[in-house]
């Protein structure tokens, strides 16, 4: 009997005139099979779930402890060992990002490459930038590219917020993920975006390129936020708390927002919830009106139990999940231009889009007083993602256009 994981393998079924499964091989950085303390816990398990229906998938990303097979309702999904990151201080040479190395180092890329002779896929799916290097030798091979923001755009703010010695080394960063950027969205088949404006992006660097905005799901809370239920001095921002991008907005609410808040709601609370929080985060909460929370259980409890959501965002990092699940929860959310623009909700309707510290804190006290007001938002902003974040039309959009 041959072996079904050799490369040019026939399915059983083929022969009786069943159409075979295409072998489909996914690269990311971050395993479906592990919790990261960010998006791609959800994004990571829906995508291979949904692909399952339709190819033979395997599975490749750092630090999945071993080889293993899963079984969904889709069908079977192998996943491949890979050994941890582990930068060096030499990520900081050469042409590839440096900052990329944090979850993608050059083993995992010797492994996906190993990998990918071995399983001989018929198509390959690349989640993030990382994995991009794994292809560098492939040439024939169809392959599509998930990119969930554009990371030198990222790069060059964070490059204009530093200061000092920091600074040139930013810029070079920025230099690195655009050229990088620049050569894979010329190479790559398809390429899907989680927003219109990072589509934008791509077609005038690649005119001619398969681009696809797609939208990513989000799980409706079965029971809403109310504002009897929720604790109208407590404002909550959650992420993932080691990440620069988000103690920039920690320290932004803590030191430019809150003051002016307190000026008129003295016991006003700002909870800081997320994992592994940063030390500049953990020095906030000497303030005992800023609470650093942390990990837990359920980021919707927290979510139900605050008068209102705060998701600004200090770069354009593409979709905010954070800000979706607020929405799903029917929770108030205020954020600013940068958070709002990929989700492309309406001001006043769906949600406040706030942009300086003076506004965005005149819509938090407004909120605190004014229960049916927010309920009102709250309500709209539910509606909306319930029609057009689905998990259903993500999978069905990139199983399209993966397997087209």
């Amino acid at each position: 009997m041959p072996d079904p994981q050799a490369p040019g393998a026939v399915v059983q079924g083929s022969l009786n005139g069943v159409k075979p499964r295409r072998r489909l091989l996914i690269l990311t950085p971050y395993s479906p099979k592990t919790l990261h303390g960010h998006a791609a816990d959800d994004l990571g398990k829906h995508l291979v779930e949904t692909l399952s229906e339709e190819f033979d998938l395997h599975v490749y990303a750092p630090d999945q402890v071993e080889s293993s097979s899963s079984t969904v309702a889709g069908g079977l999904i192998t996943y491949h060992a890979g050994s941890a990151p582990r930068p060096s201080f030499s990520r900081h040479l050469g042409v590839f990002p440096a900052g990329l190395r944090k979850d993608w180092s050059r083993d995992n890329t010797r492994e996906a490459m190993a990998v990918l002779d071995r399983v001989g896929p018929d198509l390959v799916h690349v989640e993030y930038l990382q994995p991009v290097e794994a292809l560098r030798r492939q040439t024939s091979l169809p392959w599509s590219l998930t990119l969930h923001d554009i990371t030198s755009r990222v790069f060059a703010q964070r490059a204009a917020r530093s200061k000092g010695v920091e600074r040139p080394y930013r810029w070079i960063e920025h230099l690195r993920a655009l050229h990088l950027e620049k050569a894979v969205v010329r190479k790559a088949n398809r390429i899907f975006t989680l927003s219109s404006r990072d589509a934008s992006w791509v077609r005038s660097k690649s005119p001619d390129r398969s681009v696809t905005h797609v939208k990513i799901g989000i799980e409706i809370s079965e029971e809403p936020w109310s504002a009897g239920d929720c604790d109208s001095s407590v404002f909550v921002f959650a992420g993932a708390m080691w990440r620069d991008s988000n103690s920039a907005v920690a320290v932004y609410l803590a030191h430019e927002v809150m003051p002016l808040v307190w000026k008129t709601l003295p016991k006003a609370v700002l909870r800081i919830v997320g994992a592994r929080p940063s030390p500049v985060v953990v020095e906030l909460g000497q303030d005992p009106r800023i609470q650093i929370v942390g990990l837990v259980p359920s980021i919707e409890s927290e979510y139900l139990g605050a008068v209102a959501v705060l998701a600004p965002t200090l770069v354009d990092a593409g979709v905010l999940l954070k800000a979706l699940r607020a929405l799903a929860c029917g929770s108030p959310l205020i954020l600013n231009s940068a958070a709002a623009d990929p989700l492309e909700v309406t001001d006043d309707v769906h949600c406040y889009i706030r942009d300086t510290p003076e506004s965005f804190a005149e819509k938090m006290i407004q909120i605190s007083r004014d229960p049916q007001m927010a309920e009102e938002l709250a309500a709209s902003g539910r509606g909306f993602v319930r029609t057009e974040f689905s998990w259903r039309r993500y999978g069905q959009i990139m199983t399209s256009g993966i397997g087209g």
